[in-house]
């Protein structure tokens, strides 16, 4: 927003400071929230000096202070930042993003960095650079949907979890890589038509996967727990988009997760699984909140008749949504 007059202009809640990414004040509020920025111009027609410095950060005074203000009073008016002439183009948006993915990349990427550095220097573990990468990617790509879903607003039964036919069992599957990626947290719930939990599982396995394979593999546990605990026939859900897709479309059969994929085809052919599907993060939380804990487990634990604390408020948080 380019400020003419400023009498249109909310001082905090509108983005008028050149501060990419937000273009937003950083202080709180101690003029009133609603006042626009005409009223930090002195009446000789200067940024009214002793008051900005009275009540914003020194970073947002020399971001104020770097704006001229010109003797020729015109409108307030909305500019694109990111393009010369401030029009906003599909082209220039586009542009945009791509920078802003490549940033993520960088982020997660240093982030990872981190921990490897952090398992070689206390626990003597050596990392392969190209697993490094691949996990980073698989992080991001996993990651980037959840960034989405609470960046706009969702419809509440987009993200409601729906009860199973009668006669029929839902098994909710999650994995989560462990910090030092040492390993990953994996839990299965099953529930039947009234969504009650009929049993739960949360185990910590140690194997040297990325997070793709890691949601991947929930499946075929998954299909073994469900099996023995004689909960048949049954839908199974995850909210890895990216391990679903390619369990139902085949899209990672060349690459180095391809034996996981033909593995879980044998067994969705053998067992009595009614199909494999793809849900919000939002629907399935009563897994989510287990896996907190799964990283961090010294044994496996399994529920058949009792349920654990975490997924009994959950489910009663669930179902009277």
């Amino acid at each position: 927003m380019e400020s003419g007059k400023g009498f249109s202009i909310r001082i905090f809640e509108d983005r008028w400071i050149l501060r990419p990414t937000t273009f937003k004040i950083l202080s709180s509020p101690k003029l009133n929230s609603d006042d626009k920025v005409a009223c930090l111009v002195s009446e000789s027609g200067g940024w009214n000096v002793n008051l900005i410095n009275q009540n914003f950060f020194t970073e947002d005074v020399e971001g104020i202070l770097s704006i001229l203000l010109g003797s020729c009073q015109v409108e307030d008016c909305v500019l694109w930042h990111f393009d010369e002439r401030g029009i906003y183009s599909v082209k220039s948006g586009y542009n945009v993003g791509h920078q802003i993915k490549e940033l993520q990349v960088l982020c997660v990427v240093l982030w990872r960095v981190w921990c490897m550095r952090n398992g070689f220097l206390h626990e003597q573990k050596r990392y392969n650079v190209w697993d490094h990468l691949s996990w980073s990617k698989a992080f991001l790509s996993d990651i980037t949907p959840v960034i989405h879903r609470n960046s706009v607003s969702v419809c509440h039964e987009q993200v409601k979890w729906i009860l199973p036919d009668s006669g029929e069992y839902k098994i909710n599957c999650k994995a989560v890589i462990n910090e030092f990626g040492r390993g990953y947290g994996l839990v299965i719930i099953i529930r039947d038509f009234l969504g009650l939990v009929m049993a739960s599982c949360s185990v910590c396995i140690v194997a040297g996967v990325d997070v793709w394979a890691a949601n991947a593999l929930t499946v075929p546990n998954s299909i073994q727990f469900g099996s023995e605990c004689c909960f048949l026939p049954f839908y199974i859900e995850s909210d890895a988009k990216r391990a679903v897709d390619g369990i139902n479309n085949s899209t990672h059969l060349n690459s180095n997760n391809g034996s996981i994929l033909l593995d879980i085809d044998r067994l969705l052919l053998l067992r009595k699984v009614l199909s494999v599907k793809w849900i919000p993060a939002g629907c399935n939380k009563v897994a989510n909140g287990l896996t907190k804990e799964a990283c961090h487990l010294s044994e496996d634990n399994f529920w058949l008749e009792k349920v654990p604390r975490i997924v009994r408020l959950e489910v009663e948080a669930e179902l009277h949504r």
